[in-house]
């Protein structure tokens, strides 16, 4: 009687232990597919970020493309204003230089007749000196002329420049602080989605070892 009452005991406790190894196979089995989901769940996320530089640089192309437009006209009119005002630049050096040249031409002749009228010249060829000095003269007023309207063509370029340049250098600002926006946004991006895929792998941990 002991005997079959060991037999019953030691059969009654491996039916309860394969029912309770059935239904920790069972909670086992049911948690499987959950995780799978989840594991899969995650992976979609990893790759919606890895995509997100994308988008957001996509959408930020579009936001600042006008303001891409502005900064490349305001360029091409900078460097437009930059070759008018070197230009007359040019022009009023070889102006000045002309003019220079012509000074000190009619010095040397005015040196050469007073040197010719000492020693004694002919009436004719007075005449001629002081015809040729009245043609330098003439010549070194209308440099002078030349001279002055390529210095207000310089008067008028440069202001013009700098009001070019300003206005780029404006454009510029905005594009930088539009940059550092831009950054600061995608790194709190980039933050969340950190925050957010930590907070989801603790939860799938926790459902784990439940």
């Amino acid at each position: 009687m002991a005997a079959q009452r060991v037999r019953q005991t030691s059969a009654a406790f491996a039916s309860f232990a394969a029912k309770r190894c059935a239904a920790g196979a069972m909670r086992i089995g049911t948690r499987t597919p959950e995780i799978t989901c989840r594991a899969r769940l995650f992976v979609c996320h990893a790759a919606a970020h890895r995509r997100t530089p994308f988008r957001v640089a996509l959408t930020d192309m579009t936001q600042h493309f006008p303001l891409q437009i502005l900064l490349d006209r305001a360029q091409h009119e900078l460097d437009a204003a930059t070759k008018q005002l070197g230009h007359a630049q040019r022009e009023g050096a070889d102006a000045h230089a002309q003019l220079d040249a012509l000074l000190r031409y009619r010095d040397e002749y005015r040196e050469r007749f007073a040197e010719s009228a000492q020693s004694g010249m002919s009436a004719g060829k007075w005449r001629n000196f002081q015809a040729f000095l009245d043609t330098l003269d003439a010549a070194i007023d209308q440099q002078r002329r030349v001279l002055a309207a390529a210095q207000a063509r310089i008067d008028t370029a440069r202001p013009d420049w700098q009001l070019k340049k300003r206005t780029l250098g404006s454009y510029e600002i905005l594009q930088a602080r539009g940059a550092r926006q831009q950054a600061a946004r995608a790194a709190k991006r980039e933050q969340r989605d950190a925050d957010e895929h930590a907070a989801k792998v603790l939860r799938m941990r926790a459902d784990a070892v439940k």
